[in-house]
């Protein structure tokens, strides 16, 4: 049964250099991280700018500290909804704040502002929830990467005024579509971008993610989706988000393995092996951990936790 666990700080005071995240394409990532975030206030190396000891203190603080889940087997959405719903409201200073990685069984979830005529037509198969975070309907199913934010917004929020630098949900938000805009890019997609007048990741003219957080006092959750991989046809049972005609596509559309030899991502080799399974895996890889770590450096966590070496605490 899939479970948030409330990881409190005084359970992370042993050994912690034996449960650090360890991105697999860290060589690949770091060679954009720096300059990705070069213009952002939200990180340490800011930070150090505004007052170097203050921000040497914060990085022994909670605040700093970050944990990555990573759920292997499909995850009910209601069952997801419920837990994240709960740890937020359950948490408190001591709670670790978390990222959690994972794939939704096929569900239709629609937004507090929803309104039914965008369900253009019901799945038998597909069940359709009510969230409450923004927006109107979307869909999400197997091989759509999905990443929740649980963050403590006001710690946060507390943490950077220390520096004068002011700290919005606008942030994490921007930082969720930058992020997903970075690695697209970088893996070779043209014409990437956020619109601010239908919140998402498109390339072109076509939707390839989408986003929605909810913000409460106690804390953030929610995050967002990138179609990796996954059947685009229960879209057409909806107006994606509330647009009609909307196009959806996936990561793999513009991807190939060529592509990814030219960037030094599998050898000469493997391109006359790799099969589409090799490549769905290899891309799923390089755009989670690419949010991870471009997240967990916005936001100044220096310590990022592998959630599956915690399971022993």
């Amino acid at each position: 049964m899939f479970k948030i666990d409330n990881i409190r700080i005084e359970q992370l005071s042993h050994n912690l250099e034996e449960k650090v995240w360890q991105p697999k394409h860290a060589s690949f990532i770091n060679k954009f991280l720096a300059n990705d975030l070069a213009a952002v206030d939200t990180t340490t190396s800011h930070l150090t700018t505004v007052d170097s000891l203050q921000a040497q203190e914060l990085t022994k603080d909670i605040s700093s500290k970050l944990i990555v889940n990573s759920i292997s087997a499909l995850v009910n959405w209601q069952v997801s909804f419920k837990q994240m719903v709960d740890f937020t409201h359950a948490r408190d200073a001591q709670t670790v704040d978390q990222i959690l990685l994972l794939q939704h069984e096929p569900v239709f979830t629609q937004g507090i502002n929803g309104k039914a005529e965008h369900l253009l037509q019901q799945q038998a198969n597909i069940p359709v929830m009510q969230a409450d975070r923004g927006g109107q309907i979307t869909y999400h199913g197997p091989k759509q990467q999905i990443i929740y934010l649980l963050i403590d917004f006001e710690r946060k929020k507390k943490h950077y005024a220390n520096f004068d630098v002011k700290f919005y949900a606008r942030n994490i938000i921007s930082a969720m579509e930058n992020a997903v805009v970075n690695i697209l890019t970088h893996l070779g997609l043209k014409n990437v971008h956020a619109k601010l007048d239908a919140p998402g990741i498109y390339v072109e003219q076509k939707k390839i993610s989408s986003l929605g957080i909810k913000v409460t006092r106690q804390g953030t959750y929610h995050g967002i989706a990138i179609n990796l991989d996954m059947d685009l046809a229960p879209f057409h049972s909806i107006n994606p988000c509330g647009y009609a005609g909307l196009e959806m596509c996936n990561v793999l559309d513009y991807v190939d393995v060529q592509a990814l030899h030219a960037l030094g991502l599998i050898t000469a080799d493997q391109v006359k092996t790799y099969t589409h399974e090799d490549l769905y895996h290899l891309i799923q890889e390089l755009v989670s951990e690419y949010f991870v770590s471009y997240i967990a450096k916005c936001f100044a966590y220096e310590q990022i936790l592998d959630g599956k070496n915690l399971s022993a605490i």
